[in-house]
């Protein structure tokens, strides 16, 4: 690679900038190009049949030998590829998960290691190329290498769920590609995150139950409450101890969640009960879900309730809390290379309730599941739809129904054989 461009007049009348070559002819020496400053010398200023002829071309960067004896070659010392090494996406999410919300935007940058020549960068989601979408920024380095810097804008897709964002690097055609952490990409709506009360209106001192409920994956690490914008409490659920921990944001002890606070074991439900002064006519809770330490991976939800002056009364006997009933009438609709499986869901236990459908591939004992499914009510009839199933293959399916309290396994005989 010869990096000032020369043009030389020889017989053949031809002119190279990335070839250097010697005739024993005559030859006039011409600057065509001068990409940075060089001294050129000279054995003579003739070449003669049967005479060993050579020159030197000296750059601040690069020490370039052209000699006939040994064919034309030009030897460059100094200089050299560097390969690209790593690459690196921001934001990297939690455990390479990312949650989404379909129509949000969300920006992301790929950062290559120094290399040389500088490396061009590829986007992609799932096997979708992205690069169109985005914007490459290159930085040269003080030992002439150089950094690229790629950032992508992009706004999520419920076809997206499920897929990995992932970026790749090469920056010479003889080097290995690098690729990135594939960030794990869960999309949800506004129903699969919500924030509940346990009444239509609260009365000062009086408790006040609000449950910040997660239905996608994965789950959270901790639910922040606030109370008119001002930040209250978190509570956060250990997996190692199975413990809920309440942190008051007012500099009080951290304590175990009782009464007051509470999580359950799939950290999805975190509830906190209110029992303070009502001065407002009304009140405005809002829960931030925590999926991790990026800012972004926090969701929010916001309630607003009226004040109400004296307690309501009801003769509506109160609801018994306990572990969610097995759904019925579950059936299995089987194609080529799909499977629709449907239910009816059964009493929630007083509290919100979650479906996780699992199938399991006869032949190869491999499992697939389903994201989080919301309960719908009682008389709804639910669905869940797997693709990309192996065809004439029977399929075993269950079911998980959890809620507060605990998770319950159906433990009924549905199959399904997928037809050829």
């Amino acid at each position: 690679m010869c990096v000032a461009a020369i043009l030389f007049e020889i017989t053949t009348k031809k002119s190279y900038t990335n070839h250097c070559l010697v005739d024993v002819s005559y030859i006039t020496f011409m600057i065509y190009t001068v990409l940075i400053d060089f001294q050129l010398t000279t054995s003579s200023r003739r070449a003669t049949t049967g005479v060993n002829f050579s020159f030197t071309c000296t750059t601040v960067q690069t020490f370039v030998v052209f000699n006939k004896d040994s064919g034309p070659y030009c030897v460059v010392n100094g200089v050299q590829d560097v390969s690209v090494k790593t690459i690196t996406i921001t934001p990297a999410g939690t455990n390479d998960q990312l949650n989404g919300v379909e129509g949000q935007t969300q920006t992301f940058t790929c950062t290559t290691s120094p290399c040389r020549p500088a490396a061009w960068i590829q986007w992609y989601i799932g096997n979708t190329n992205l690069t169109t979408q985005s914007a490459i920024h290159i930085s040269e380095q003080a030992d002439n290498t150089f950094i690229s810097t790629s950032t992508l804008t992009y706004t999520w897709m419920s076809a997206d769920h499920n897929k990995s964002m992932y970026c790749e690097a090469i920056n010479f055609k003889e080097a290995h590609t690098v690729t990135s952490a594939k960030i794990l990409i869960y999309i949800h709506n506004e129903g699969d995150f919500t924030l509940t009360g346990s009444d239509n209106f609260i009365i000062s001192n009086q408790p006040f139950t609000l449950n910040c409920s997660s239905h996608i994956a994965p789950r959270g690490e901790a639910a922040n409450f606030y109370k008119d914008n001002i930040s209250t409490i978190n509570i956060r659920y250990l997996p190692s101890t199975s413990t809920c921990y309440g942190i008051p944001q007012d500099s009080t002890p951290v304590f175990i969640c009782n009464d007051t606070c509470s999580c359950s074991e799939n950290a999805r439900i975190f509830t906190w009960t209110y029992s303070g002064t009502v001065i407002n006519k009304r009140m405005t809770f809002k829960c931030g879900m925590d999926f991790g330490t990026d800012k972004s991976n926090i969701t929010y939800r916001e309630l607003t309730v009226e004040r109400s002056l004296y307690p309501t009364t009801s003769n509506t006997p109160s609801v018994p809390t306990q572990k969610p009933d097995s759904p019925t009438n579950i059936s299995a609709v089987c194609k080529e290379t799909s499977m629709t499986v449907f239910w009816r869901p059964g009493f929630n236990g007083g509290y919100t309730k979650l479906f996780k459908v699992v199938i399991l591939n006869n032949q190869t004992n491999q499992t697939t599941s389903s994201s989080f499914i919301s309960d719908q009510g009682e008389t709804e009839i639910i669905k869940v739809v797997f693709d990309s199933l192996s065809s004439k293959t029977l399929y075993i399916v269950s079911m998980q129904t959890i809620n507060k309290l605990g998770t319950v396994e159906y433990d009924g005989d549905v199959h399904c054989t997928t037809i050829s």
